[in-house]
């Protein structure tokens, strides 16, 4: 995965062909499941440099079993009271401020066109442009990320091999799903057709804050969120 020099260990989910050899499993293809960060590193992932595990969407701890984030609301309560005790002036300021929070109700309009509400219009014209990354990981939901937070991801990704399996298998998803596309004048994006078919994203929808990018879901769905 290329941080094995942090220490980081948790589960994964195998697939493809699986072979049992004397330190455990190896497998074609690799998923993580759940991560474990070591004590030692700082739990705040944008400012320890790990903000690229988050689009693995897999529950992240650290000992001795604390859940500090999770996949369907970032952040967990427990985890933002330890990032807050972290101390970091400058990233409680940016958190408090100009982050996605919360949910709200939207709507796609016929066009297949997302209008933005305006909690997150005030987020986005603070700290962001016009231009957005639309994708998904499983055809279910659709993930918003501003261009700008989609190539910080984008930059840790090159970082891993080019035939690294898991990085394979990670972007053949997110470009399946995904476009660039750009807020028009009145606030909102254009919703790819299959992503939107797929995930059901017409009429009324729900749009989820999840710090650094947004998640819509439909309505009916988000409902029966436990």
């Amino acid at each position: 995965m290329g941080w094995r020099g942090y220490g980081i260990c948790g589960e994964v989910y195998l697939w493809g062909t699986v072979v049992e050899h004397e330190l455990g499993w190896r497998a074609q293809f690799a998923y993580p499941k759940s991560l474990v960060l070591p004590s030692y590193i700082d739990p705040r992932l944008e400012s320890s440099g790990l903000e690229s595990l988050m689009i693995y969407g897999a529950d992240i701890s650290i000992p001795p079993n604390t859940l500090v984030w999770t996949k369907n609301c970032g952040y967990t309560q427990a985890g933002v009271g330890i990032v807050w005790n972290c101390g970091n002036s400058q990233w409680e300021v940016e958190l408090s401020r100009y982050t996605f929070r919360g949910a709200h109700p939207a709507c796609v309009d016929e066009h297949g066109r997302l209008e933005f509400p305006a909690q997150f219009i005030h987020v986005i014209d603070n700290r962001y442009g016009t231009q957005f990354y639309i994708t998904s990981l499983d055809g279910e939901v659709a993930n918003v990320y501003p261009i700008e937070e989609w190539e910080r991801i984008e930059q840790k990704l090159a970082e891993l091999p080019t035939f690294n399996p898991t990085k394979k298998a990670f972007l053949d998803r997110v470009h399946y799903w995904g476009q660039r596309v750009e807020m028009d004048g009145q606030g909102r994006l254009l919703i790819p057709q299959l992503l939107r078919g797929s995930a059901q994203l017409k009429g009324q929808v729900a749009v989820l804050g999840k710090l650094t990018y947004l998640e819509v879901r439909n309505l009916e769905a988000s409902r029966k969120e436990p």
